[in-house]
């Protein structure tokens, strides 16, 4: 098995059509890093421990991005995030809850525990777009695309 290229995204959703909707959408938008995907909560903490099947960080790095659902199988996304929080694990990474917020009571409470940003499910194109602007840092981003995508937008101002 090759070596999993650097400023890995990290999906974790137990809905294996929402996994691949945001998979497909990030790279429409150019964006060419490697995509990792985990369907429960329980996984996603032996992912971020290093516990096996993920004790090779060659082969599992630890995310520079990470999608996160909050209604998860086994432990839910809300435990995921508190305890990534009580453990540091989320260190340089950037953390988005991806998933349908029904208050905001809920929303303060994903920003206490450390996320960066949120988005609604199901995904919009242009929310992803703002991500990728406003957190820049750990997006590679196919050049040409991108080159495409300020091109339609510098035309579109002209309008």
């Amino acid at each position: 098995m090759e070596k999993i290229a650097e400023n890995l995204i990290l999906i974790i959703d137990d809905e294996p059509g929402d996994q691949q909707l945001l998979a497909r959408m990030l790279r429409r938008l150019g964006v060419t890093n490697a995509i990792y995907k985990l369907s429960d909560g329980h996984e996603a903490i032996r992912y971020f421990n290093g516990d096996s099947p993920y004790d090779d960080r060659t082969l599992h790095p630890l995310p520079a991005v990470v999608f996160l659902d909050l209604k998860l199988p086994i432990i839910s996304g809300f435990e995921v995030l508190d305890w990534m929080h009580g453990t540091s694990s989320k260190r340089d990474s950037h953390l988005f809850i991806y998933s349908e917020i029904g208050n905001v009571t809920n929303v303060r409470r994903i920003y206490s525990l450390g996320a960066d940003s949120f988005l609604r499910k199901p995904v919009q194109e242009v929310d992803l777009m703002n991500l990728i602007y406003h957190f820049p840092k750990f997006w590679q981003i196919k050049a040409d695309k991108a080159l495409e995508e300020r091109t339609q937008d510098k035309a579109e101002a002209d309008d």
